[in-house]
């Protein structure tokens, strides 16, 4: 979804590059996966955000897939 509001805005609206967030639920289980997606720049943490230890693993599975690219 993420690459097609991409293609969209640029396409239609001649506007880009943007950056997209994930605007989903994300959690410390599935944090790594949604960002080695190359669409999603960014999320929108909610209720993990609340809890240190898991918005640390999510922080931490980001940095990974990150350094890694």
């Amino acid at each position: 979804m993420n690459a097609h509001i991409k293609a969209h805005l640029a396409s239609r609206l001649g506007i880009g590059p943007v950056q997209v967030q994930y605007g989903g639920s994300v959690t410390a289980q599935n944090a790594a996966s949604l960002f080695e997606q190359p669409d999603i720049d960014g999320a929108l943490v909610g209720g993990a955000s609340l809890r240190s230890a898991e918005f640390g693993s999510i922080v931490a599975a980001v940095a990974r897939t990150r350094t890694a690219a």
